[in-house]
This record gives C-alpha cells, structure tokens and sequence, in this order.
C-alpha cells in the first residue's frame, strides 16, 4: 500500500518495495512517520507531537520499530544518545 504525504508544500508518495525483506509496518511507526512529515524533531518533541509522556514506552513501541524499519532515521546517528539528537523521516 503506497503511502501518501502532504505537508502543504510538497508532496510525496512513498512505494514500498514488495522484495526486500524489513519488519512489518505498525500503526506506531505510521503515527511516528505522519508526525514527523518533512521536519526533524527531538525525542521530547516527537512525543509531544504524538501526545505521550511515557518515555519508555515511546522508545519500545514506537522509536526502535520506526528506525529498526529504516523508516525514520537519526540526525547524529554516530552518538545516538547527544542530547542534540534529533529524527527524521529517512531520506
């Protein structure tokens, strides 16, 4: 199922390539993927966006699936803890 996004200036369609083997798709990574759209954001932000407080449970269902999927990806990925990181929908 392609995946449509529209962030009022750009317009994107995203086919998913039925051949390569990655993790199915979960609600939590598409509400990750919508809340992002085309910015970058925090942790703290992206929960915020998508209106948890839990952070563990933030992390669990929703960061480790989105970026595990390739789906999202991080700004630092070379220090995955700095305090600057921040995510994006992989490009």
């Amino acid at each position: 199922m392609p995946r449509f996004v529209d962030d009022g200036r750009f317009f994107k369609v995203v086919l998913w390539n039925m051949n390569f083997d990655t993790p199915q798709d979960t609600p939590q990574v598409e509400i990750v993927l919508e809340a992002l759209g085309e910015s970058e954001m925090s942790l703290v932000e992206l929960m915020g966006k998508i209106g948890l407080t839990d952070r563990k449970n933030f992390r669990d269902l929703y960061l480790k699936p989105s970026l595990s999927s390739g789906l999202i990806e991080m700004t630092i990925p070379d220090k995955p803890t700095s305090r600057n990181q921040r995510y994006r929908a992989a490009r």
